[in-house]
């Protein structure tokens, strides 16, 4: 039951690994360390901000210290959906150091939701763990962007270039027939990338087919209204 819970956490199903989780608890399984993780991380991507801080509050009772991975989860739990405050409060309050990854993670929600003094603090923190990290300057620039403080971007942009960081490029991976190819922004070497452009633009001008049509639908329905 506990792998299930962790498998309904990987693919977001929030709701169902927090009934599996009930269940192990009214069954008197006790659950651990990573089946603690799976359901807050179901709460996490489900957006259950009350429901995951009870299950992490609720640790203890159950024998289980949070670590660092548990207390990520709520900064991810509160972050996300705005509540910045509520996670940088939590970081201050933790028993234990925070990591670069949970004040990363502080950085992004800032980044998302436009908060420069949190996303200045958590930048600030992250780099003195991170000295050379170009991931964080390039968060803080975007950051800024958001906003609309194109000189401050300028600065950070110049920044990197003088301690020759350059941003990482955004990159993806697929599996395919047990094999995982890996692709990354403007990179043309794999040996079956014009195959894979002639499929992609076939896609987008049957995408574009799909919208045209779906244009002349609206047009057609429009004047006969």
């Amino acid at each position: 039951m506990e792998h299930h819970d962790h498998g309904y956490a990987q693919h977001g199903l929030a709701h169902e690994a927090i009934i599996l989780f009930e269940e192990m608890i009214k069954r008197g399984v006790n659950p651990d360390t990573v089946t603690h993780l799976g359901v807050l991380s179901s709460c996490r991507h489900g957006g259950l901000v009350k429901e995951g801080q009870v299950y992490f509050n609720s640790m203890v009772e159950h024998g289980v210290q949070p670590e660092l991975d548990h207390y990520s989860c709520i900064v991810d739990l509160l972050g996300w959906p705005g509540l910045l405050l509520g996670a940088r409060d939590f970081i201050q309050n933790m028993p234990i150091f925070p990591n670069a990854v949970i004040w990363g993670s502080l950085l992004s929600s800032s980044r998302l939701h436009g908060s420069v003094p949190i996303g200045i603090e958590a930048a600030e923190n992250r780099l003195l763990m991170e000295p050379g990290c170009s991931a964080t300057l390039q968060q803080l620039a975007n950051l800024y962007a958001r906003v609309g403080w194109w000189n401050k971007v300028a600065r950070v942009r110049k920044s990197m270039k003088d301690k020759g960081l350059k941003p990482n490029p955004g990159c993806s991976w697929v599996e395919v027939k047990s094999k995982v190819h890996r692709f990354e922004a403007q990179d043309k070497s794999n040996s079956r990338m014009a195959d894979m452009l002639l499929i992609m633009n076939s896609l987008m001008d049957h995408m574009s087919s799909l919208n045209l049509q779906s244009q002349m639908f609206e047009e057609d329905n429009i004047w006969h209204s």
